[in-house]
């Protein structure tokens, strides 16, 4: 299979299990502000950013650096498991001990401690379910992966919605529950298809992923605490309900994001093997990720601003209208986001994990600075704000040290054709506002016809898609 058919295959499946999982979490949260309201909602949102900041305390990075070393190297696949186990076994430990001091130093309320140890109990099952992932990434067998993925959401959503009736804190035990059981079947496909379990210690060996995952690690943990750290801030300072409604905006950008995550998902083994061999193949690469990721980000950030009030609405209900104005802040935080997914891993694939650290570092620290200081006093509107100030300062960090390592991409010949398209785009979504589903699609259709009329896709690509046949 060559590479244009590989990439678009795992894209193709990662995408699937990406909409499924991005959809039923989508459902759940809908589900808890339908029936329970924004403070249930806010509890609900608080726990689940907790526990994903408290994820990357227990992974320590390892999932990403297994994906890229057994990428280069599978026949050490089961070495880097079995020590990645071992070690995981440590940092979970540190994980409930922090878990349990930080919840009870800053007091919060029993209930909310109740549902935010049942999602960090799943956190911590999920990043080791999470080691037998990369070793299927790795592999570029994204089938094992996504089918895997789907069938967590599918086990989690029925167990969830007929509990929720009784109580928020007894419905999210389903995760935990059901990790368990799919931790057992990720095990036992790894073990049947791609390598021999068997236990060894080489404490060397443990030191020098220590070493490489750290950077990685530390990236990660400095990318959810500007990521999540937001809410936990907005939650303290505004209360559940503030969050509530913050969080219905968010989780809806969130579960927008499955685009780039599953796109660089495919691409970033062909991206860390292309460092090895090609520079070219890797700019080549490089280029084209982001001329698609921009041309799909850039519709969907320009119809959150234009119909933010009319999305909240719909998916929540009257209560969340002030959702809206949250939603079309947001929006250039969704266009951005997409391109710093990719530029993100393209610094991992080149093994510039530290200059990516030293990039999140700096913006979690910026973050944190800033959510202190507009959430006070502006609330949902001041952690919106802040959340597209940071994006654009991590965007800035990040393309300087990839340019440094890659020739930089002529952005304004990538970007000019569909500013042109969307404009015509915004225009239509206007005229038909008053409906919106007749905006989404008159919308969706002229911006495609002004991209084939601009002849935004050339003869490059047109190659790429009969590779595809």
């Amino acid at each position: 299979m060559n590479t244009i058919k590989r990439i678009a295959k795992n894209t193709a499946i990662s995408s699937v299990s990406e909409i499924v999982t991005k959809l039923i979490y989508f459902v759940i949260t809908l589900y808890i502000a339908r029936q329970l309201g924004t403070e249930s909602l806010g509890q609900y949102s608080f726990a689940f950013a907790f526990s994903m900041i408290m994820l990357i305390v227990a992974d320590i990075g390892l999932s990403q650096l297994l994906i890229r070393e057994i990428a280069r190297k599978k026949f050490l696949a089961n070495k880097y498991v079995t020590h990645a186990f071992l070690i995981k076994l440590l940092t979970s430990s540190i994980t409930i001990i922090l878990t349990i001091g930080i919840l009870n130093i800053l007091n919060y309320p029993a209930i909310t401690r109740s549902i935010t140890y049942a999602m960090v109990a799943f956190i911590i099952l999920r990043s080791f379910s999470e080691i037998l992932f990369s070793v299927f990434r790795a592999h570029e067998r994204m089938e094992f992966d996504s089918s895997i993925r789907i069938l967590r959401m599918v086990l989690i959503l029925p167990f969830f919605i007929y509990h929720l009736n009784t109580s928020l804190a007894k419905a999210v035990l389903a995760f935990p529950i059901v990790e368990i059981f799919i931790l057992i079947i990720s095990l036992t496909i790894g073990v049947t298809k791609f390598f021999k379990f068997r236990l060894e210690l080489d404490i060397e060996f443990i030191k020098s992923i220590f070493q490489k995952a750290f950077p990685m690690g530390a990236a990660i943990i400095f990318s959810s605490l500007y990521f999540y750290l937001g809410s936990i801030i907005l939650s303290k300072f505004q209360g559940d309900a503030a969050l509530g409604i913050y969080s219905a905006a968010y989780n809806f950008s969130l579960a927008l994001l499955f685009i780039p995550a599953m796109f660089t998902t495919a691409i970033y083994p062909l991206l860390s093997r292309y460092y090895k061999e090609s520079d070219e193949k890797l700019h080549k690469l490089f280029k084209y990720s982001f001329k698609y990721l921009y041309i799909i980000a850039l519709p969907i950030a320009v119809g959150a601003l234009l119909l933010g009030n009319e999305i909240m609405t719909l998916f929540y209900g009257p209560g969340f209208l002030q959702a809206g104005l949250a939603l079309k802040i947001l929006s250039l935080f969704l266009l951005i986001k997409f391109i710093n997914f990719l530029l993100g891993i393209v610094l991992y694939s080149v093994d510039k994990q530290k200059q990516r650290m030293y990039a999140q570092a700096s913006t979690a620290i910026f973050n944190i600075i800033l959510n202190l200081i507009l959430i006070p006093i502006y609330g949902v509107v001041g952690a919106a704000v802040a959340t597209i100030i940071t994006e654009i300062f991590l965007f800035i960090a990040y393309d300087h040290f990839v340019t440094k390592n890659i020739p930089r991409l002529p952005y304004h010949q990538l970007t000019l054709k569909p500013l042109a398209a969307v404009i015509v785009m915004a225009g239509v979504v206007m005229l038909t506002k008053f409906n919106i589903f007749l905006a989404i699609i008159t919308g969706a259709i002229s911006y495609g016809t002004i991209l084939l009329i601009t002849k935004t896709f050339n003869e490059e690509d047109k190659a790429m898609l009969k590779k595809l046949r």
